[in-house]
């Protein structure tokens, strides 16, 4: 779904809509293909030549290189989506868990360019990456491996007299939302980019589309089961040509950056997935299909 090219041609099929924007031969372009293209057509990233609509594709910034725009899309609108969807403004405190991740590393920036100077940006990570989500522009770190028995117990002793405005999740963290009034102010908002699943087929996949659902519905009532906080999730399907603009302007003024954690070449494409499928990527896992 997320892929950096260049483009080998560019047509309209009769009677089709006029475009709402073209290329040229040559142009490099960053993509994110929806996912409701994937799913019919079955036409993905990883391959050497890739026919698909122009509306998923936004030319690549000058003075950037295609190799730094990839990864940019998928994450980036994800992230980005979470800052919008949860008014993110200046001034605020904002959590950022899964900082090292790929959504993560990409809200850590966002969030501080919006809260700017004033605003205070948390990033809970494992230790070894803090250097990495410092130099994005985090305040703080917490090291979850040093609480994997009460991660949620040791910010609320942190930050239970501060709580944060917002939470955004890059990796989904069911026990993190369920005790997330300890450190999250009533009116506050917990969004998550999905909820972590343990597999990707099969029952891990219903039971964390049952978690899903079973947030949406329970009340915020603690009294009735509920944390007493408004959570919502992130669903970059398709993010639309305005906000994949959006993103690729923050890009291209440095407001951003791309975080890779290893790039593959083809061959080994499956040893990429492992990487990623591990939960445990810093920023985001790139394969090279050909120079």
């Amino acid at each position: 779904m997320d892929l950096t090219a260049t483009v080998l041609d560019f047509w309209a099929a009769p009677g089709s809509p006029t475009p709402t924007r073209t290329f040229t031969a040559g142009d490099a372009v960053v993509g994110f293909l929806s996912f409701d293209h994937v799913r019919t057509m079955g036409t993905g990233g990883l391959q050497e030549v890739v026919a698909v609509p122009a509306r998923f594709f936004v030319q690549v910034p000058r003075g950037r290189s295609q190799r730094e725009a990839a990864g940019l899309l998928l994450a980036g609108c994800t992230a980005w989506q979470q800052v919008v969807e949860t008014e993110v403004r200046e001034g605020m405190r904002v959590l950022v868990y899964g900082a090292s991740g790929g959504c993560g590393s990409f809200a850590v920036q966002m969030v501080r360019h919006v809260v700017g100077e004033k605003g205070v940006v948390v990033a809970v990570c494992s230790g070894r990456n803090e250097e990495t989500v410092r130099g994005l522009g985090a305040n703080e770190v917490v090291d979850y491996t040093r609480y994997t028995g009460d991660l949620a117990g040791e910010l609320a002793r942190r930050y239970g007299e501060t709580p944060f405005d917002v939470i955004i999740d890059g990796w989904g963290n069911q026990t993190l939302f369920n005790h997330c009034a300890g450190f999250l102010k009533p009116e506050g908002v917990y969004n998550t980019a999905s909820i972590h699943y343990s597999g990707f087929t099969g029952w891990p996949v219903i039971v964390a589309a049952l978690k899903l659902i079973w947030n949406v519905i329970r009340p915020k009532s603690a009294w009735l089961g509920g944390t007493g906080r408004s959570w919502m999730t992130a669903t970059m399907l398709d993010p639309g040509v305005e906000f994949m603009d959006q993103v690729v302007a923050l890009f291209a003024e440095g407001k951003i950056r791309v975080v890779v954690d290893s790039e593959w070449s083809f061959e080994q494409v499956h040893e990429a997935y492992d990487v990623l499928i591990s939960g445990r990527a810093r920023g985001k896992v790139v394969v090279k299909i050909a120079e």
